[in-house]
C-alpha cells in the first residue's frame, strides 16, 4: 500500500513510548472501529510488550505444558505445531472437541479470531468458549487478523475462559511484520518471561513507538 510506505518512509525522530502509553493506544486503538468491537478488554488489567503474537504463544505454551496437552483448532496458525513437536499436543475437531478432552483441568487452547482458516470468526467460537470454560481449559486469544477484519464482534465478559489476548500489527501495516509490535493482555498477572523482559524495561523501545505511530495515524479500519 502507497499510503502506508510512504508513511513509513517519511517517519523521523519516532519517539519512544512509555509502556503505560503503549497499553493505552493499543486499547483505544483496538476499539476505534466502525466495524468490529472487543467488549470487556478492560478487565485485562495487565499489558505487556511482545514480540509480535507468536511471543504470546510460545510462553502460554511453555506455562502450560507441564500439566496440560496443547489444543489447536484444525485449520489454525502453523506455528502452533512446531512448538508442538516439543510438548503434549493436538489438533482437534470443534464438532468432536468434548469426545477428544480426557477431562477437567488437563488441557489449554489456543484461538484465533477471525478464525485463521475462514476469515471469519469460528462458526463454533461460542460453543467451544462454554466447554472451555466447564472443563477449566484457559484459551489464550489470538487477534493477529483483527487489523485486517470486518464484523466481528466479541464481549470477553461472556468468555471466562479467556485468560489473555493478543494482538499485533504485522498484518495491516506493510514494514511492521518485520519489527514485531504485539501486544499481550492478561486477566490476572503472568510470571513468566514477558512479563520480566517488561518490568526490567528492555521492551523493544523503537518497535513499540513505531506501533504507536501507526496506530495513531491509520485506524484499525483502514
Amino acid at each position: 500500500n502507497r499510503e502506508v510506505l510512504d508513511f513509513h518512509n517519511k517517519l523521523n525522530n519516532v519517539k519512544i513510548p512509555t509502556l503505560t502509553e503503549y497499553e493505552r493506544v493499543w486499547r483505544e486503538w483496538l476499539n476505534f472501529s466502525k466495524h468490529k468491537s472487543l467488549v470487556g478488554l478492560d478487565n485485562f488489567k495487565i499489558a505487556d510488550y511482545t514480540q509480535g503474537t507468536s511471543q504470546s504463544f510460545d510462553n502460554f505454551i511453555l506455562r502450560n505444558c507441564k500439566d496440560r496437552e496443547i489444543l489447536v483448532l484444525n485449520g489454525d496458525f502453523q506455528y502452533h505445531a512446531c512448538l508442538g513437536k516439543h510438548v503434549e499436543f493436538k489438533y482437534v475437531d470443534s464438532h468432536h472437541l468434548e469426545g477428544t478432552l480426557q477431562g477437567p483441568d488437563l488441557h489449554a487452547l489456543l484461538i484465533s479470531a477471525p478464525f485463521s482458516d475462514y476469515g471469519c470468526l469460528h462458526p463454533d467460537f461460542e460453543e467451544i468458549m462454554r466447554i472451555c470454560d466447564v472443563m477449566n481449559i484457559p484459551v489464550c486469544l489470538d487477534l493477529a487478523y483483527w487489523g485486517i477484519s470486518k464484523h466481528i464482534h466479541i464481549d470477553l465478559n461472556e468468555f471466562p475462559a479467556i485468560k489473555e489476548v493478543t494482538c499485533s500489527l504485522s498484518k495491516p501495516f506493510f514494514t511492521l511484520e518485520n519489527h514485531r509490535v504485539g501486544i499481550r493482555f492478561s486477566r490476572d498477572y503472568v510470571d513468566d518471561g514477558i512479563s520480566m523482559i517488561n518490568e526490567v524495561q528492555m521492551a523493544n523501545n523503537f518497535s513499540m513507538g513505531l506501533g504507536v505511530e501507526y496506530m495513531k495515524n491509520f485506524n484499525p479500519d483502514y
